[in-house]
């Protein structure tokens, strides 16, 4: 009783600290910039010149590109690194019309419903609908298959009418976008002068001699630099540190998960126990694929082309003899030989072909075999290759194919000519329809030989992840900081890897191909911030953030050691220069200026004013420029290089081709810069959008 009275005389404190406790809760939410208050929006992927891009928006668009990947290529599964690279393609098209489509607005760039037309069906056919409706038997560009597709669109399914609106989408932003890079293009001149000067520039080579002083003869500690210098350095180099994106530098260990001696001797024990059954087995490819960890390979192999010491062997061995089992690949095999003989080096044959499209399997092949017992009662193959083969390119020339090697032909073709003999007559299904072949001619024979091989891959055990799991959760668990970090990598000698320059997007680190969530990680952390244990392909990694640079200019901290190699060239030029000048007083040969300078002289091959390389010497830009500014057989003045200092003497300059003709030199040039008209504006607009990319908080 008395408790109870002591909370009734005490609620009015407790109702106080309650609110001042909820005050307090929601004020660190609104000050964290992440709460319910907070102006950020966690649904937003990214921003582009004040356009948000919201995750549904984003997702929409990627879901349409995952769909037309998929009817592109014919597949259902897609990899990560695939869908990686499909998301970079979605966000690259909302940069290139989120920053380019004002532009086509503003000039009034347009694609209208004739042009559509146009590119669709008319004169100016698109290269891409060039490409998808061309026949695949010959690869020529079919304008019926266009027609009769549009006709038919609107009885198609939802699905193929909304993938054809995006294709039509494509195709006007393609236009636009060439509209525009002519436009640009177009506006390209290059002055006679400027023609002029460039051809003189990368065609009229200086040969001469040189002289040098090494900047490695004057010691580095001798060079004091002051903070006031690195400060007038740092702003005169500024432009050189300036970051275009958001960067990130990470330490990181990795404990890889590699095979040991058990997992080895499993693999191989595993194929020992099959080699019995294997050896008295009848379907070799029924065997493999229920067995093997690699794929039943049914083609023939020439004899020729073995390399594999033990199938070399085998090749010349009975039919069902075994291998030994060898190690090839990180994987133990056993290969029996299926069947040898010898097959055609190549192959004259000639057909006709039955396209199934929407027709009944069973009516295409009923029309098949009539179509070939028709040709052995005598009619004529060439004239209904030519009135009924769905492959204009050889049905216009009687179906003749003329010869091809084996491999080129889709599977069920190409068995069915190698493996028959001249005369031959086969009807055949393939992906493109049915085949009626005739076989006209076979030239050459080689050996081949038919394997099937059952592999066994050497793999972790779970044992052995558990083993490697264990060790690098055992290290991770003794961290709290940066500084554990790096004195337990030094107590257990463990090779430390850096990544300097981890960009938003990255989905690898050195040695690590699927690093996407250490990324992530990395740019949601604070500096020396320990991650937690990933686990990455085959690895555990333990990572630390050691760096941390948003986009702009890297502070002047961070380039310090970088400035000071910059001053230290430049004062060690300033002495050398001062050395040759007290020098070339007293001397006006250049050898005997190389004499008292304590160096000798060398040749100077060959240099053009636009070439910054130089044959004999290497790299030097400076010196370069300095060639065509100083008088022929003229001792020059002291030149601050790369690798030292130098002075030299120009003893000859070629002169132009005799063949030199300004005008093709000057279309050429325009030629050069119209071709980049059409990447280069939208780079430029590019640097100068404000754009947030936080992709990273989703995928």
């Amino acid at each position: 009783m008395s408790i109870i009275t002591t909370i009734r005389s005490k609620a009015g404190l407790l109702v106080a600290l309650i609110g001042l406790a909820l005050v307090s809760f929601l004020a660190m939410d609104v000050f964290s910039g992440n709460g319910i208050f907070s102006q950020r929006n966690p649904t937003d992927v990214g921003e582009i010149d004040g356009d948000k891009i919201s995750l549904a928006r984003f997702d929409a668009k990627l879901q349409e590109t995952i769909e037309n990947y998929k009817a592109n290529t014919k597949t259902e599964q897609i990899d990560e690194a695939t869908m990686a690279s499909l998301r970079d393609q979605v966000w690259s098209e909302f940069l290139r019309e989120g920053i380019m489509g004002g532009t086509y607005n503003e000039l009034g760039l347009e694609v209208g419903p004739e042009e559509l037309y146009d590119m669709v069906q008319g004169k100016n056919l698109h290269p891409e609908i060039q490409k998808a409706f061309a026949d695949p038997a010959t690869g020529q560009f079919d304008r019926n298959k266009v027609v009769d597709f549009l006709k038919n669109l609107s009885k198609q399914p939802a699905d193929m009418q909304k993938r054809w609106k995006a294709f039509e989408d494509y195709i006007l932003k393609d236009r636009a976008t060439r509209k525009y890079a002519n436009l640009v293009g177009k506006g390209m001149y290059i002055p006679d002068f400027f023609a002029d000067e460039y051809v003189k520039g990368t065609n009229i080579a200086a040969t001469g001699r040189f002289a040098f002083l090494d900047y490695a003869s004057i010691v580095d500690s001798t060079i004091k630099i002051s903070d006031a210098e690195y400060q007038e350095a740092y702003e005169r180099f500024k432009a050189a540190y300036k970051l275009k994106d958001d960067i990130r530098a990470i330490d990181f260990v990795s404990f890889d998960v590699n095979p040991g001696p058990e997992d080895s001797a499993k693999a191989r024990q595993t194929l020992t126990e099959l080699r019995e059954a294997f050896a008295t087995g009848n379907d070799d490819s029924a065997f493999v694929a229920l067995r093997s960890d690699l794929p039943y390979d049914d083609r023939f192999t020439p004899v020729s082309t073995l390399t594999q010491p033990a199938l070399v062997a085998l090749a010349a061995a009975p039919v069902g003899t075994l291998t030994d089992i060898y190690l090839e690949n990180a994987a133990f095999v056993l290969t029996k030989l299926s069947a040898k003989t010898s097959r055609p080096d190549s192959v004259k044959a000639r057909h006709i072909l039955l396209k199934v499209e929407n027709q009944p399997d069973t009516v295409v092949k009923a029309k098949a075999d009539s179509l070939a017992d028709a040709i052995r009662k005598g009619s004529d193959f060439a004239s209904l290759a030519v009135s009924l083969s769905a492959d204009p390119g050889s049905g216009s020339k009687g179906g003749d194919l003329g010869y091809f090697a084996e491999g080129m032909m889709v599977k069920p073709f190409n068995d069915a000519c190698f493996g028959g003999r001249t005369g031959d007559l086969k009807v055949v299904r393939s992906d493109f329809g049915y085949h009626i072949i005739q076989i006209n001619d076979q030239k050459g024979q080689k050996p081949v030989v038919k394997l099937a091989s059952v592999a066994a891959r050497i793999t972790a055990t779970t044992e052995t992840f558990r083993a490697r799991y264990a060790e690098a959760t055992q290290f991770a668990s003794t961290l709290k900081n940066a500084e554990d970090f790096q004195k337990a990598v030094d107590k257990k000698g463990l090779p430390k890897r850096t990544a300097d320059n981890v960009r938003i997007g990255d989905r690898t680190l050195p040695g690590v191909n699927n690093a996407r969530e250490i990324v992530r990680w990395a740019y949601k952390a604070s500096v020396g911030e320990l991650s937690p244990l990933f686990e990455a392909d085959d690895r555990f990694v333990v990572a630390v953030l050691t760096k941390s640079f948003e986009k702009g200019y890297k502070p002047m901290e961070e380039v310090k050691t970088d400035l000071e190699v910059r001053i230290r060239r430049e004062k060690k030029g300033e002495l050398l220069a001062a050395k040759w000048k007290g020098i070339l007083q007293r001397h006006k040969n250049l050898e005997a200026a190389a004499a008292q300078a304590g160096t000798v002289v060398q040749p100077l091959l060959g240099a053009s004013f636009m070439g910054s390389f130089i044959n004999g010497v290497g790299q030097e830009p400076k010196l370069s420029g300095a060639l065509f500014a100083t008088k022929a057989r003229t001792l020059s003045k002291p030149v601050p290089g790369e690798r030292g200092v130098y002075v030299f003497v120009v003893d000859s300059l070629s002169t132009l081709p005799k063949d030199y003709d300004l005008k093709s030199a000057k279309a050429s040039m325009e030629g050069q810069y119209r071709g980049r008209a059409g990447n280069e504006p939208f780079g430029a607009k590019r640097e100068l959008a404000k754009i947030k990319d936080d992709r990273h908080l989703f995928y």
